[in-house]
């Protein structure tokens, strides 16, 4: 088994595994990165200029990428019943 490097970085007296708080911040990121994803598909999002000449892209929230989802999916099955009716 690995050692585990602990910082007491936070709270006093609390020690958080560095490995941990690293791993946390990837996921983050990555979901981070997802969310971005899923709006720039959507049609979501908007873009503006940020500091240091960056892009800002502003995104939904997860509650509103599942509720846009859920609204294109019953266009999609609305539009699936009335193509298969003669």
């Amino acid at each position: 088994m690995e050692d585990i490097t602990t910082t007491n970085e936070g709270r006093a007296g609390s020690r958080t595994p560095v490995g941990i708080g690293l791993a946390t911040r990837g996921i983050q990121r990555e979901l981070g990165e997802l969310r971005a994803a899923l709006c720039y598909i959507l049609g979501k999002f908007h873009k503006e200029p940020g500091p240091q000449g960056l892009t800002t892209i502003s995104v939904l929230s997860d509650q509103e990428i599942f509720k846009e989802i859920r609204r294109l999916r019953t266009i999609a099955e609305s539009v699936e019943r009335h193509g298969s009716e003669p």
